[in-house]
């Protein structure tokens, strides 16, 4: 028992450890923001591109489909749109990425029929276009990685002092 206990408190001091280190990380390069941001936008478009191509693909392999023409026109569109910010790295390609990406899941929740089991599925869609939207459009990266260090010390610090306590509790009752 008493290798469980010291195995779960070894598990757990790591895990708080390698949040603040990634906290410090986001410190540490806080003033390289811009240029980190700039890659993530190369990644998000070919991203966006890639993970379109199957939809591309189905569209047009089912193209004599009633209404499979505009899914098919949209996915290349989005496909485009993924190269194209990846290739010329532009804020307004990245804001018609962001746009899309908050109206299509508005669409897609309106279209089915059960829109509580499809909002769920779409909110991190959302969520993502939103933060495209916000972030790049208000060029606040150096304020994001600083939020971002902030929470992951927040985090850290709360999972370790939660899980010491529940260890007490746990090893208290089982000896």
């Amino acid at each position: 028992m008493n290798q469980l206990k010291k195995y779960y408190i070894l598990r757990v001091v790591v895990s708080a450890l390698f949040g603040i280190g990634f906290g410090v990380a986001l410190l540490l390069l806080r003033p390289y923001a811009i240029e980190i941001f700039d890659i993530l936008i190369i990644a998000l478009g070919l991203l966006t591109a890639v993970m379109n191509l199957p939809g591309l693909y189905l569209a047009v392999k089912n193209i004599r489909r009633r209404g499979e023409w505009i899914n098919c026109i949209i996915s290349l569109l989005v496909v485009l749109l993924g190269f194209a910010l990846m290739l010329m790295q532009k804020d307004y390609l990245l804001l018609l990425l962001g746009i899309y990406s908050v109206i299509l899941p508005a669409v897609r929740v309106m279209l089915v029929e059960r829109h509580a089991v499809q909002l769920k599925r779409e909110l991190p869609h959302f969520f993502t276009g939103l933060v495209m939207v916000v972030i790049f459009i208000a060029e606040v990266e150096e304020l994001i990685f600083l939020f971002g260090a902030m929470a992951a010390f927040s985090i850290s610090v709360i999972y370790l002092v939660y899980h010491l306590v529940a260890a007490h509790f746990i090893f208290s009752e089982k000896q």
